[in-house]
């Protein structure tokens, strides 16, 4: 299954984009990132992160990405990752410290 964007602006948290599909919370926190490159380009020269912070309400959770878009202004996208939240299914820990 591939990962879904749902076709909500991420302005707020009740227009969050809902992420669906995720086999689990690393595959889904990358499938962030790339959908914010595709919005806005390469990560680090046409967009920058300021702060990533996690929201649980009504029994959803979110993150919240603050970012800085080169020769624009500061951007704040929520994405509600419900779907994959807190799932560490496949993910083998000894790959990340690598």
């Amino acid at each position: 299954m591939s990962i879904i964007f749902s076709s909500n602006t991420g302005s707020s948290v009740e227009d969050a984009i809902v992420i669906i599909g995720a086999k689990n919370s690393m595959e889904g926190i990358a499938s962030e990132y790339e959908y914010i490159s595709d919005l806005y380009g390469e990560r680090d020269v046409d967009w920058e992160l300021i702060q990533q912070e996690l929201h649980h309400e009504d029994e959803k959770h979110y993150d919240i990405m603050h970012l800085f878009i080169k020769d624009k202004d500061a951007v704040t996208m929520y994405f509600d990752i419900t779907d994959f939240y807190n799932n560490w299914e496949g993910v083998d820990f000894n790959d990340l410290l690598e």
